[in-house]
């Protein structure tokens, strides 16, 4: 996703305004039942300060760095909870990038956002195409988390 306050303030504002919408103090109704259930049978917490935006998320991220790694999980946590927190953690992330729970920024958000990646990929294969010595032929882009590149 190519977003910034200089490039594109409107997309800015509807991530920010998903990351209101969701985040460790304020749950979906929908989504606190699993958030109840991790919280009382694997002992975890949601974080607290600057690091409340993030709530199921950063458990996930601190989850996956462990099976990645090889490590068992947490104690109490199972792949059941895993699973559950993932799937949690992934409609978090939509929210997050669609302009909130409701949905109805969603069309303006992705076109905000993928298509300005999209316009920027044709732009370089366009230039790359024209054959000339001085055009780069290979462009790197990478994406963190669930962002697909």
């Amino acid at each position: 996703l190519i977003f910034s306050t200089a490039c594109c303030p409107r997309l800015r504002e509807l991530y920010q305004n998903g990351i209101k919408e969701w985040n460790g103090g304020n749950i979906p109704p929908s989504e606190q039942p699993m958030v109840d259930k991790c919280i009382a049978e694997c002992g975890l917490k949601l974080p607290s300060g600057s690091e409340k935006r993030y709530g199921v998320v950063q458990w996930r991220d601190g989850l996956s760095c462990r099976m990645g790694s090889g490590l068992p999980l947490f104690p109490g946590v199972t792949e059941s909870h895993y699973n559950a927190i993932d799937d949690s953690s992934a409609r978090q992330f939509m929210c997050w990038f669609k302009g909130g729970t409701s949905g109805e920024n969603q069309v303006e958000s992705l076109r905000l956002a993928h298509g300005r990646t999209m316009g920027e990929l044709l732009d370089w294969m366009a230039v790359a195409s024209k054959q000339d010595k001085v055009t780069p032929k290979l462009v790197l882009y990478g994406g963190h988390d669930v962002t697909i590149m």
